[in-house]
């Protein structure tokens, strides 16, 4: 056989998948494993060769499945688990990697070992992420290593989950990075590093080499607003150390639309170009292959401790390694053995890992290059500088993984097939110059100062190709999450084309089927009409995003979630995917309520994903750069209407009017919150009111109005806090339930106590996101019917 691992690593991962899906406990996938593995080793000793490797295969499934139940229950069950709730703790123990450098926090990974409770020492076992944030009073001066003890004061926190009648990512995602709890502590002054690692630590050694490299890099690639790295810098740290949270967001998402993520993000590519570059060097200096390949590994491996082996570097350097040895031991290696051991040793140590889409895209790119770039090179014309073999390359990478980044990303970008020709090369340079500039830096810091500047001009070129992809929205676009028959469609066609031909016309057909797949990929049918009226309510955190679906095709969005500070953007992770999930291409109108972070900050990236046809506001008041920078983003053709109070619209016969705020100027003094877009939507017997964040005195002008303000369903004004939901304004509008948008655990005390009693006490059911995740409401016209992500199997109905 000359692919030992392949079907090994095939069951295993299958396995690990069918786990997943069926939830079977670890004794009875063990017991069943156990059982298919005794069976093969008898049928050795009969002969039944065929037989016994069979049962050796179902074995490796049953214990993949094993494997991941195993995993769960472990983390699940992790020591950290019974501390969250608690205060602020002493916690005790290693550093596993450098400090995680970010634009706003740096990030701990700690290996727990104890944890000061109740005046005394508890020993506790699990891995744990904390975010430190910076501090310009106290700065953290960074010089912790990996392998050093430390005692961080902090508080074990539950990761942020956003329920949106979708699957949770959060644990799934730590699983995958064998984070087992979240800690935050409020400033670097505490955190102490209580001894070193042994000085003959090669973690530690890599750890200091790399934090050296790190501060060189700031030393000469500063920024001068914020005192930290250039975006040249951070690009080069990124593509040299393979540490990106210190690239700006506008940055990321250049990479991520010209689809040239994959050479910022350290993979296979940064260690094939690193594999290259040193071949060619020991062939320079006359070393024999044998030697060359030995010392090859040897580099890869302290390369992989340097960039903290994250996991797109393990899977890289494993593969790497599993090939070099072979060609070491046997003059000849299969790549794609290789390429099936390295996957079943990541898939042994991190069953989770088969879900990471990072590891899925490393496996499936390399795989279809191997198989098919040989194949397309035969059709390519002959180019110069062996172009015509990287554009084959392109091509077979793009075939691999574009279902997969479909189905991850909600992207298809055709840009790379172009991008990657000039950008590989660059990126080779730019790495070749990255790794001399370290010791140039140490020992000339003259000619550091040239190679730093031919570094910028590189690095600035690089972003320039990431951001051409944005000539021509053909170049990459979103789309929503792919039907999953559809991906399994694209992948049979596609391994169907390395089949012999045994039938006429059988090539023709499966490649006409594979067109036929990315077509229904990339153009998915619009949902049908529902019929109803719904409102969603979605979970954003501490913010307001709410998505109406009108009785036809129309979809109207108000607000998109924000946040005042930190890089994360709701609008991107958080509604953008909720909305993709319902199959939804294109917004018809988006609406802001008022120029909050909390609630118009999303709104630029929806803008930029669904291109609404039009947009809402009340009048702007004074200098408002968010709306600003909103409208810049908003498509060309994109209408824009002022919709001040007597504003209607009837849309597929439901009536939208703004009740506030008026036409006229606001008065000096008067809060954003207080000039909160108002809208009622009514449609038969029943009514929405969208409060956004209006507090008493605005609702005491809407009370004086006289315009109509009965709704059976409220979102109740500023995130339930004491100054909205008077009486006076519940009794006017007398809901049957109240809608109350509010982060977990915020740190406003929201909602308040009051204003639950006081929609109680005016007959108004409350929901609230943080403990019912997104709130679906469905008019009929007559009565409405309630489902929450939290319970979405029960059905509530209000008359």
């Amino acid at each position: 056989m000359f692919f030992p691992f392949l079907w090994p690593s095939c069951a295993w991962a299958a396995g690990i998948w069918a786990g997943d899906k069926t939830g079977l406990t670890p004794g009875t996938v063990l017991a069943l494993g156990g059982a298919c593995l005794a069976a093969g080793w008898l049928s050795f000793f009969i002969p039944r060769s065929r037989s016994a490797l069979a049962y050796l295969i179902l074995s490796a499934f049953f214990l993949g499945a094993a494997a991941l139940s195993v995993q769960k229950e472990r983390f699940e069950a992790n020591a950290a688990a019974g501390l969250k709730g608690m205060d602020y703790l002493d916690l005790h123990g290693r550093l596993a990697k450098s400090p995680s450098r970010g634009i706003d926090q740096d990030y701990l990974f700690l290996r727990l070992e104890k944890a000061e409770l109740r005046g005394g020492f508890q020993p506790q076992r699990a891995n744990i992420r904390a975010a430190v944030p910076h501090s310009r009073l106290f700065p953290n001066k960074r010089i912790l290593l990996a392998g050093d003890k430390i005692r961080l004061t902090a508080k074990i926190i539950d990761p942020v989950e956003y329920r949106n009648f979708g699957p949770l990512r959060s644990a799934p995602y730590l699983r995958s990075q064998n984070i087992q709890a979240l800690a935050f502590a409020k400033s670097p002054l505490f955190v102490e590093r209580t001894g070193r690692a042994g000085p003959l630590s090669l973690r530690r050694a890599a750890s200091r080499v790399r934090q050296s490299f790190q501060d060189r890099l700031e030393a000469h690639f500063p920024d001068s607003r914020t005192g930290g790295l250039s975006r040249a810098g951070a690009v080069l740290e990124a593509l040299l150390l393979g540490e990106r949270r210190r690239m700006d967001e506008e940055a990321t998402l250049a990479f991520r639309e010209s689809g040239l993520l994959h050479l910022i993000a350290i993979s296979g590519a940064h260690i094939g170009i690193i594999s290259m570059l040193l071949m060619g060097l020991f062939k320079l200096l006359g070393l024999a292959p044998r030697p060359s390949a030995l010392l090859l590994i040897l580099i890869l491996v302290f390369y992989s401790v340097l960039v903290e082996s994250s996991a797109s570097v393990l899977r890289s350097t494993i593969i790497a390694v599993s090939y070099l040895t072979g060609r070491l031991l046997w003059r000849e290696s299969r790549i794609l053995n290789s390429l099936a051991y390295s996957a079943l040793v990541l898939l042994f140590l991190n069953p989770s890992s088969l879900f990471d889409p990072g590891f899925q895209l490393t496996y499936a790119a390399t795989l279809a290059i191997v198989l098919f770039q040989p194949r397309i090179v035969r059709f390519m014309p002959r180019l110069p500088l062996k172009a015509g073999e990287a554009l084959a390359l392109s091509l077979a990478a793009q075939a691999g993984v574009t279902p997969l980044i479909a189905a991850a990303f909600n992207r298809v970008t055709l840009a790379p097939l172009l991008l990657n020709l000039p950008a590989v090369p660059l990126v080779a340079a730019i790495m070749a110059g990255g790794y001399v500039f370290f010791p140039a830096a140490c020992l000339v810091p003259a000619a550091a100062g040239l190679l730093g500047a031919a570094l910028k001009l590189m690095t600035s070129l690089l972003l320039f190709l990431s951001a051409s992809s944005g000539v021509s929205p053909l170049l990459s676009f979103r789309i929503p999450d792919p039907p999953p028959f559809v991906v399994l469609a694209y992948y049979a066609f596609l391994g169907g084309l390395l089949l012999p031909a045994k039938l006429r016309g059988q090539k023709i057909i499966l490649a006409s089927g594979l067109v036929l797949a990315s077509i229904l990929m990339v153009i998915r049918p619009t949902p049908a009409p529902c019929g109803r009226l719904r409102m969603t309510v979605l979970d954003v955190g501490q913010g307001d995003a709410i998505l109406v679906e009108f009785p036809g095709r129309i979809k109207m969005l108000v607000d998109g979630g924000g946040a005042s500070a930190g890089s994360f953007d709701p609008g991107e992770k958080v509604v953008s995917p909720a909305l993709w999930r319902k199959g939804i291409r294109r917004l018809d109108i988006i609406v802001a309520t008022h120029s909050h972070p909390d609630h118009i900050k999303g709104l630029t990236a929806l803008a930029r994903n669904f291109k609404p046809k039009e947009f809402w506001a009340g009048p702007a008041g004074g200098d408002d750069p968010l709306r600003r920078k909103l409208e810049a983003s908003l498509p060309r053709g994109t209408v824009r209407k002022i919709a001040a109070r007597g504003f209607k619209q009837h849309i597929e016969g439901v009536l939208v009017e703004s009740l506030h705020p008026g036409p006229e100027t606001p008065l000096p003094g008067t809060s954003a919150n207080d000039r909160s877009l108002v809208l009622r939507i009514s449609w038969g017997r029943t009514a929405f009111l969208l409060t956004g964040d209006i507090g008493l005195p605005a609702e005491e002008t809407i009370g004086r109005s006289g315009l109509p303000l009965r709704a059976g369903v409220l979102k109740a004004g500023h995130h339930g806090s004491d100054s909205s939901c008077s009486p006076e304004f519940l009794r006017r509008v007398s809901p049957r339930l109240a809608v109350i948008s509010v982060g977990r655990n915020n740190a406003f005390g929201l909602p308040k106590e009051a204003t639950l009693l006081r929609l109680r006490t005016a007959g108004a059911s409350p929901f609230r996101t943080d403990r019912d995740g997104a709130v679906e409401v469905t008019s009929n016209g007559r009565s409405y019917s309630v489902r929450t992500a939290a319970q979405p199997d029960r059905i509530r109905v209000f008359r």
